[in-house]
């Protein structure tokens, strides 16, 4: 291929094929790139986007914080873009972010510091709080306050800040006590001339007694006042130690000189005369701090003394310091996230401000179309500032596009630039992570082994004792097991014989009980009878349909099987309990309660007529009543006088029903009882010795067939003998 005078000339040899081929390589290729080239693009943007909200949260309350210092310090214009500046280089290079920066311009602003001076200032600050751990904000009032009180520039605020976090560094004391101390003793101090180092020292010197914040400030207040002015004749005692604390011009001696002299004095004293002289010159409000001033030891003394003299640059040093771990670089990393949020939204902020400022007319447009002419104005205005909107929009979006693409291209370039470096860092990082392993694999795979062996070679002694133990266990349950028995068993069956009494007792109750049933049953059969009647068609066909003989016929196959089935297989358990039957009976009559076994019969006969024959005179007198009212209902219902020729010719067709149903079901029933006949008397001699093999059953079957099919079974003998002998014989006849 080759391009010409910007034209596309393609070179192809042969027929049409090879143009389309080479035609579809260059359109698949364009459209390829062309996807990538979207995807990156939209990922770009997509990461743009993200960062905007990012960027236009973070801008939006950096500059709410800015206005405040505008209103308050004043600065506008240049001066209020210098300390933005000021505020956002904070923000990049150390812990505090601009937003906290633009915090602690808002004191200073508070403090009357001008534009200059707050530039000037706000690193020292900055960087005492990062010393010191306290917060930007309260730092940066006790520095403001405190430079203010010793009439000192702000340019030398870091100078302040560097004697705070040396002071509090050397002795036991910190920069938020300092401050509190500063509150009562710094305007005295600074209007005394005092500096602030030497007022530094003695904070320092008392908190190391114990003496500190406002106790210090109260008690180095009274000591400098009752100096200066001579109270109670405080300025005579100590000339009379022979202790200058005026210069020849009037002007007051250095404080810190003050305070050499007064330990070197203090030390020839008795105990008695340094209290009598510090009640003196301190008076009852500073005389605790006076004394751990006089009475402070050489090496405090040195040592504080000697930091504070060479303190420049220790706010920063104790800055990096306290910066150089894993949360302080999390927090530099904040920082700067923010700053970078910030820079972008230098970007955003004149189309989102320009972007707030349409919506806004927009909207007063829309308010003034509807005061006007009402929904039809407001619905025509609406439209007039869509097609704005779509029109800034779509202005707009060209440079959004533009900056994806940018930023795809560089993260390119990035890439491709250090590709070389990220390939060997991946290499070197998998290298050194498989020589990890193999390296580890050995002190693993001993230890494993050892652990293993160590309990193997704690348990292996153990388990005889173990296997003992349990073998023990089992006996002990077993021997109770085996001496409850005698115990357990007759429990067991004295509590089904009194189950057994219970229910004897309580048979009249059941019977009755059946008798109340079918009472009710009875009456609301009665009470039902108009609903009955009135449906007795419609129940009779039902009925007969229901009753067909073919149904009723296969029902009782069904029923026939089932029942033969079930005897089949209980005939081995009923085998097998008549001896223990046999023998209840036999201790029955020893015991006197059954003179014999037909009295056992007689009994059960007897009882059952009993109750039937109370019954008797109650159901017929219910069944004639019942029946005659049956009678007539159907009679008036199908009009019957005499006899009747529809009940006829019903009874003629279940007559025909009932022959054809027998001759269908014929071979059924011939099946259930070759069924019944073809049972093995061997497998109910095993069945039932398997059940009690103390009884013995003979079965001598002898049976004949006649020509109907109708099994007949002469005889059967059974005999078996156990605890209670016994013989008795069955015989079954046609």
């Amino acid at each position: 291929m080759a391009v010409k005078g910007g034209t596309v000339t393609f070179d192809f040899k042969g027929d049409a094929t090879n143009l389309n081929k080479t035609i579809s390589n260059v359109t698949n290729g364009i459209t390829g790139s062309f996807k990538v080239a979207t995807k990156a693009v939209t990922i770009a943007s997509s990461a743009i986007v993200g960062m905007g909200g990012y960027a236009l949260k973070v801008g939006s309350d950096f500059e709410a914080g800015m206005s405040e210092v505008s209103a308050i310090s004043g600065a506008t214009g240049a001066e209020l873009q210098a300390l933005k500046n000021k505020a956002m280089e904070m923000g990049r290079t150390t812990k505090f972010s601009a937003t906290e920066s633009a915090e602690a311009l808002k004191y200073m602003a508070m403090a009357g510091w001008k534009t200059t001076e707050m530039t000037d200032g706000l690193a020292g600050i900055m960087n005492l709080a990062a010393a010191s751990g306290e917060d930007l904000a309260t730092t940066s009032d006790i520095v403001t306050d405190a430079l203010t009180a010793f009439g000192m520039k702000a340019s030398k605020s870091a100078h302040f800040a560097d004697i705070l976090a040396t002071a509090s560094s050397n002795s036991n004391t910190n920069v938020a006590m300092m401050g509190e101390t500063f509150k009562y003793a710094a305007s005295v101090a600074g209007s005394l001339g005092y500096s602030a180092e030497d007022t530094a020292l003695a904070i320092g010197l008392m908190a190391n007694a114990g003496i500190k914040a406002s106790q210090a400030g109260t008690s180095l207040r009274s000591i400098m006042s009752r100096i200066a002015t001579n109270t109670n004749g405080a300025r005579d005692a100590m000339e009379e130690l022979g202790i200058t604390v005026v210069n020849s011009d009037g002007t007051m001696r250095e404080f810190g000189s003050v305070i050499s002299d007064l330990r070197e004095k203090f030390k020839g004293l008795s105990a008695e005369e340094q209290a009598n002289y510090a009640k003196t010159i301190a008076g009852q409000e500073g005389l605790s701090g006076f004394l751990a001033i006089a009475n402070s030891g050489d090496a405090d003394f040195n040592k504080l003394s000697a930091a504070i003299a060479n303190c420049d640059g220790t706010a920063e040093k104790m800055a990096k310091t306290m910066n150089d771990n894993l949360p302080g670089q999390i927090t530099l990393l904040k920082s700067n996230v923010e700053s970078l949020g910030l820079a972008f939204s230098q970007k955003l902020e004149g189309p989102a401000k320009n972007a707030v400022k349409g919506v806004n007319g927009a909207v007063t447009e829309l308010s003034q179309a509807f005061e006007k002419k009402g929904v039809t104005g407001l619905a025509t205005e609406l439209g007039t500032q869509l097609a704005k909107g779509i029109t800034s929009i779509s202005s707009e979006l060209p440079k959004f596009v533009d900056l994806g693409v940018k930023v795809v291209n560089s993260l390119a370039q990035g890439l491709s630039k250090n590709m070389p470096a990220i390939s060997k860092g991946v290499s070197d990082m998998l290298v050194s992570l498989a020589n990890g392993i193999t390296q580890m694999m050995p002190t693993i795979l001993n230890a494993l082994i050892s652990g293993l062996v160590s309990v193997v070679e704690q348990l292996v002694p153990q388990l005889p004792t173990i296997a003992q133990n349990l073998i023990n266990g089992l006996l002990q349950v077993g021997d109770t097991l085996v001496q409850q028995l005698p115990t357990l068993i007759p429990k067991i069956v004295q509590g089904i014989i009194g189950l057994l009494q219970v229910f004897n007792q309580n048979i009249d109750k059941f019977l009755l009980m059946g008798a109340k049933l079918i009472l009710g049953l009875v009456q609301g059969l009665i009470a039902s009878i108009p609903d009955i009647l009135a449906n007795l068609p419609t129940i009779i066909m039902a009925i007969l349909n229901f009753f067909s003989l073919s149904k009723l016929l296969s029902a009782g196959v069904t029923l026939i099987k089932g029942l033969a089935n079930g005897l089949i297989h209980g005939i081995p358990h009923i085998i097998a309990n008549i001896p223990k039957i046999a023998g209840s009976i036999v201790n029955g009559i020893k015991n006197g309660t059954i003179n014999s076994i037909r009295d056992v019969g007689k009994m059960l006969i007897q009882g059952l007529w009993s109750g039937i024959s109370d019954l008797t005179g109650w159901i017929i007198g219910k069944i004639k009543g019942f029946g005659s009212s049956v009678l007539k209902a159907i009679k008036g219902i199908f009009g019957i006088h005499s006899p009747s020729k529809e009940f006829a010719w019903i009874g003629k067709m279940n007559i025909l029903g009932l022959e054809k149903g027998m001759d269908d079901m014929k071979g059924d029933v011939q099946a259930t009882f070759d069924d019944l006949v073809n049972l093995s008397p061997t497998m109910l001699a095993s069945a039932s010795n398997s059940y009690n093999p103390n009884v013995n059953v003979v079965v001598n079957n002898s049976f004949e067939q006649d020509p109907l099919g109708d099994m007949v079974q002469k005889q059967k003998t059974f005999s078996g003998g156990s605890k209670n002998d016994f013989n008795f014989g069955m015989g079954v006849s046609s």
